[in-house]
């Protein structure tokens, strides 16, 4: 079982045939998903073209993470099986940055991640149906 992935055009993973195939594709790839400066942050979501699921189901290939300023000692990331979820993971990330700030972004963020991520989640999903309602 391969490790490796490369992209298609409509962005599928798709097994590397070996590492070779893999390695070229790598180097000249645009794996950026997407980057946004929110809040004094960088919200980076990437395809990482190797899986980092642990043996899961389905290969987990892509990542967002939030750089903040340096004086800032924190770290989030998050992991996806699809482009389709990578992107959507984005835009909640840059929705839980750009709060971080205000009292119910702290409020949220000193509880519970996986609540927080939750409702950063459906917080997009909402956005989502608001605009296929216009």
């Amino acid at each position: 079982m391969t490790h490796n992935y490369i992209l298609d055009g409509d962005n599928n993973p798709v097994p590397a045939k070996d590492i070779l195939e893999w390695h070229k594709w790598y180097e000249t790839a645009d794996r950026k998903v997407a980057s946004t400066d929110v809040s004094g942050a960088n919200v980076s979501t990437v395809f990482l073209a190797t899986d980092h699921g642990m043996e899961q189901e389905k290969p987990v290939l892509w990542e967002t993470m939030v750089f903040f300023k340096p004086d800032i000692n924190e770290e989030w990331c998050e992991r996806y099986t699809s482009h389709e979820d990578a992107e959507r993971g984005h835009r909640a990330m840059v929705y839980l940055a750009a709060i971080r700030n205000t009292a119910m972004g702290r409020a949220i963020l000193l509880g519970d991640w996986s609540e927080a991520w939750r409702l950063a989640l459906l917080h997009v999903e909402l956005e989502d149906e608001e605009i296929t309602k216009v």
